[in-house]
């Protein structure tokens, strides 16, 4: 999957009007995408025009106040790590840390307890070892670079800390952020992940049942490629108009 993804992200890259209102345009429509998938993963589920009416800066009334904060806290954590990728930064513990700190407005801590997730019918690791198996993470992840086509590290980042469980309740979006740090970092686009909350959970249930995570990078592949197509399809359109 992933030489039809690199041929066809090669193509958009030639294609791609090198014009400010498109890049706007692309940078805006790919974060509602993603924090419309991020909402529903984290059980708090909006319609996607929801989310484009809200970080427009609309007031709904049907939508809770804590989600407009979450949004646009988001949104700010979007812009933070575009500014640390122009330094060349790579995601580090701490780095995600403060991201949590962005999004959740209080001081970052791994979890002090030994929950069962339900969703996925799941035993996380002992607490004691959480430090431990998130630098961890960081150092393979680090290693594995210069081998692993990008799709497949970012697959493995995302499911990695779901597996580890740091933040309790709030891994799910953490892990999210990671994710989007490895897409970003690597070049591919940030997407719309299609893929419903049961799919996303039996994907997760899948690999921690059996340390095999390809079902979720299938569903990341695809999801990638399609918003491929659409920018590819909105290229030509461009191309179009002009030529008229």
């Amino acid at each position: 999957m992933y030489r039809d993804l690199e041929e066809k992200l090669e193509l958009y890259r030639k294609s791609r009007p090198d014009k400010p209102e498109y890049a706007a345009w692309e940078e805006e429509s790919a974060l509602w995408g993603w924090l419309f998938s991020c909402m529903k993963f984290r059980g708090t589920p909006l319609i996607k025009g929801q989310v484009v009416s809200v970080l427009k800066g609309e007031i709904l009334e049907d939508i809770p106040l804590e989600h407009y904060g979450f949004l646009h806290r988001y949104r700010e954590v979007y812009r933070d790590i575009r500014s640390s990728l122009e330094m060349k930064t790579s995601l580090t513990p701490e780095l995600l840390d403060r991201y949590y700190g962005k999004i959740f407005q209080r001081t970052a801590a791994f979890r002090k307890n030994n929950p069962v997730v339900y969703e996925w019918s799941y035993n996380p690791p002992h607490f004691r070892e959480v430090p431990g198996q998130m630098d961890l993470l960081f150092r393979q992840n680090a290693r594995q670079r210069r081998s692993t086509d990008p799709l497949t590290l970012a697959a493995d980042i995302h499911l990695r800390i779901l597996e580890i469980y740091p933040y309790g309740e709030d891994t799910v979006t953490m892990a999210g952020v990671a994710l989007l740090y490895a897409l970003l970092e690597s070049g591919l686009p940030v997407c719309h992940l299609f893929a419903s909350e049961q799919e996303y959970n039996q994907q997760v249930a899948a690999y921690l049942k059996s340390g095999n995570g390809e079902a979720f990078r299938e569903m990341l592949g695809r999801s990638i490629i399609n918003r491929l197509d659409v920018l590819l399809q909105v290229c030509r359109s461009a191309e179009e108009s002009y030529e008229v």
